[in-house]
């Protein structure tokens, strides 16, 4: 499955050491329930996202501060996937 996803900054700077990705809340639960409809076996409890973005692989985490169609990324994570933030 492919999510397109619109850079941007994270929504605070202390986020920037978690070396997670962040998407909507809401985002992150379309993920999460189509991971599930592809794979019944799996459970939503405990289950992480993760999100390639070239030859990187991260976290995803919800955070209410990312736009809807956001996903947030620091410095060198965006420098690594030769990606820069939508102003």
């Amino acid at each position: 499955m492919s999510t397109q996803l619109t850079v941007e900054n994270l929504p605070k700077n202390s986020l920037a050491y978690t070396n997670c990705v962040y998407v909507s809340p809401s985002i992150h639960a379309s993920l999460l329930s189509s991971i599930e409809a592809g794979n019944p076996e799996s459970q939503k409890d405990g289950q992480e996202l993760l999100i390639k973005m070239g030859f990187n692989v991260y976290k995803a985490e919800p955070n209410g501060g990312v736009t809807e169609g956001g996903v947030a990324m620091n410095g060198l994570q965006r420098r690594n996937g030769q990606v820069s933030a939508e102003l």
